[in-house]
């Protein structure tokens, strides 16, 4: 087992709970769409943090996720750069058309959360996390593919904490349908990142690294 460094175990937690600040202050009223991210990008931070003991370099990955969510978080508190700003353009114009009437709450509604939740991920993932694996040139390849499950599980605990269980279950099960279609395949994105800066594929969670989260989280 690898040796935790409780520096960077506290400073993981320290961002989980700054997440969860922010989800209360997205909240509103007036709820912000941009609430759905900032819950999915929490539960990952909160998770890495949890459950830290199985990773093989759990100081390198605590270190990536500071770098990465520290980005996000200075954005979403008033400081963002170019490419955050055009993201929260993009938000803010389906917030404001979603309120602007029937036709609007209508056509705009059920996937308005998502939508400005996929142009997020595109800017964070695309930028963000690029710019923290030149940084952060040690992380390991299977502890960067086990997030995987998180992130997978950060946008149903999204979906569960605006819809509710029934249609949040459903608005993941739809998305999955289409997601490669509209070129939101989060999974491509995180992978392609870090082939591009690290010059190796990205191996899927493995399974007992999933068994092992089951188990301790009863799924």
């Amino acid at each position: 087992m690898a040796t935790i460094d409780q520096a960077l175990l506290d400073r993981t937690k320290f961002l989980g709970s700054q997440f969860d600040a922010m989800v209360l202050k997205l909240a509103g009223p007036p709820l912000d769409l941009r609430v759905f991210f900032t819950l999915a990008h929490g539960f990952i931070t909160k998770k890495i943090a949890q459950h830290i003991d199985l990773f093989s370099n759990p100081s390198a990955l605590m270190r990536l996720n500071d770098c990465f969510a520290t980005t996000y978080l200075t954005a979403i508190n008033g400081s963002p750069h170019n490419d955050w700003e055009k993201a929260f353009r993009i938000c803010k114009s389906e917030q404001n058309a979603m309120r602007s009437g029937f036709v609007g709450f209508i056509f705009l509604a059920p996937g308005a959360f998502e939508s400005c939740g996929a142009c997020m991920a595109n800017v964070h993932i695309k930028r963000d996390l690029r710019d923290a694996l030149k940084k952060v040139s040690d992380v390991d390849p299977q502890d960067y593919g086990n997030i995987l499950i998180f992130v997978t599980r950060g946008n149903l605990y999204a979906e569960v904490k605006i819809r509710g269980v029934g249609k949040g279950a459903l608005m993941v099960m739809t998305s999955l349908a289409f997601v490669k279609a509209l070129n939101l395949d989060v999974k491509a994105w995180r992978n392609q990142v870090f082939q591009d800066c690290y010059g190796m594929p990205v191996p899927d969670p493995a399974e007992a690294f999933v068994t092992e989260i089951n188990r301790r989280e009863g799924t």
